[in-house]
């Protein structure tokens, strides 16, 4: 069984490979600008940049799976884990990681609960991350990016209608079942201060990356078109990747983030330098996503050792 689940996500992987790169080749860029020099050091320069981001990711979640576990576990293991699942999102799609880390996670002795509360509780952190580095850079210009996601008021309308049904799909199983003992433990430990501890520290891990990644795009900016406007890419960055990283199914939000920051950014870049940045920015983030996962492996294999 091992030797079959190793061959599927071999296979997973080189198909997930295939994807992207013909992805990539439907994007109406000019290619030769990835052959120059100076492209490329700075292209390795932010994958390192963005391997470290990984990192933070996986101690982030790593805090909140010891909290709801109560056991110490290893960062290497967590790190192998969530590096490993992270390359699930590509193919077949977001939320596949998730799905990956429920397969990866027992084998370092962790309870399919505690994986699903971890994970649940790391998409709250990355969403109130994104609004608090979306808020704190974007400012009156954050108001603005929203109003060019949402021109017609209806849109609007059913964003928070969306917003209000999940609410209520978080909320009505905790109505339904809270005197169960899974509900009322689990509130136990939700209303412990050690629950509100490691949720700002894993919330103020996040910010930190979301505003790496619009620090990386910002720098892409500046070697395509010059220094722009700082703030203003940093707050579209951090909404257009929350948008493709909350859409099911597409895989690593490829195309959906990339179609976002082209409207959010369309009065200060030309589209052809939003999309050259845009896809720059994701080949950046799987070669950093690759090699975080081959740093984990040698961590691993040297921990086994």
């Amino acid at each position: 069984m091992k030797r079959i689940l190793h061959f599927a996500g071999t296979f997973l992987m080189l198909a997930a490979f295939v994807f992207i790169i013909k992805k990539f080749m439907s994007f109406e860029i000019d290619w030769r600008e990835f052959a120059k020099p100076e492209y490329l050091a700075v292209i390795a320069l932010l994958s390192l940049l963005h391997s470290f981001s990984v990192s933070l990711g996986a101690f982030s979640w790593v805090i909140s799976m010891r909290y709801f576990s109560g056991k110490q576990i290893p960062f290497v293991d967590a790190f192998y884990v969530y590096a490993k699942s992270n390359l699930g999102k590509y193919l077949p799609g977001n939320v596949m990681h998730y799905a990956n880390r429920q397969i990866f996670g027992t084998a370092i002795g962790l309870k399919q609960s505690e994986i699903a509360l971890s994970s649940v509780s790391e998409i709250i952190y990355i969403i109130v991350a994104t609004v608090v580095v979306s808020a704190a850079f974007g400012g009156r210009a954050a108001i603005d990016i929203a109003r060019k996601i949402f021109p017609d008021p209806n849109l609007l309308v059913m964003f928070w209608a969306a917003a209000l049904a999940g609410v209520v799909f978080i909320l009505l199983p905790w109505l339904i079942f809270r005197k169960n003992k899974v509900f009322t433990d689990l509130t136990a430990l939700i209303k412990n201060v050690g629950f509100l501890k490691a949720s700002l520290k894993s919330t103020l891990i996040c910010c930190v990356t979301v505003f790496i990644l619009g620090l990386s795009l910002f720098a892409v900016f500046s070697l395509n078109a010059g220094a722009g406007e700082f703030q203003i890419v940093v707050a579209s960055s951090s909404v257009s990747w929350i948008i493709g990283f909350l859409t099911p199914g597409v895989p690593g939000g490829i195309g959906i983030r990339e179609t976002v920051l082209t409207l959010m950014l369309s009065g200060v870049y030309s589209a052809a330098v939003i999309l050259l940045a845009a896809v720059t920015q994701r080949v950046i983030m799987i070669f950093g996503e690759l090699l975080a996962f081959g740093i984990a492996a040698v961590l691993n294999i040297k921990k086994a050792a």
